[in-house]
């Protein structure tokens, strides 16, 4: 029996980040997920209850990828992927977070070295144990930047 349960969730300026709980044959995944709030024409929110949703289901879809990563989706083994930390999922604090702008050049050196966001997200925990981009510190994302863009085309 699976249960979700959304623990707790933040409103910030730009962005809503969620905490979620799935419970899985007692076995308890924790994770975060965030969503950028888009805004009308008057710079008023289109619909926060949807940001929310959003936010929850990246989350949710992070407990899934976890259990994928450690091979316990419907009895098979995925293959091995790079190795996580414990704090992989957690948020750095709001005024530490990797910004929007690093996010996209990450992206965008990973696309001009042929890595794509795979690729990417394999750098990303080797070098830092987390599982994605938007888990990155400012200074985590320049570090990656800086390597990336000192790295000849493989």
């Amino acid at each position: 029996m699976k249960a979700f349960e959304i623990l707790t969730f933040r409103i910030f300026e730009t962005e809503v980040v969620v905490l979620v709980k799935v419970t899985s044959d007692g076995l308890v995944r924790c994770a975060f997920g965030g969503a950028p709030i888009p805004r009308d024409a008057d710079g008023q929110p289109v619909s926060i209850s949807a940001d929310l949703k959003v936010a929850a289901d990246r989350a949710f879809s992070l407990v899934a990828g976890s259990r994928r990563q450690a091979g316990e989706t419907n009895g098979k083994h995925s293959n091995a992927q790079a190795p996580v930390h414990d704090n992989d999922d957690v948020a750095p604090d709001p005024a530490d977070r990797v910004t929007a702008r690093q996010l996209s050049a990450l992206y965008g050196a990973s696309r001009r070295h042929n890595l794509g966001r795979e690729g990417l997200t394999r750098m990303v925990a080797d070098h830092t144990g987390k599982r994605g981009a938007q888990f990155l510190t400012k200074r985590e994302a320049s570090a990656l930047l800086d390597a990336l863009n000192g790295r000849s085309d493989q």
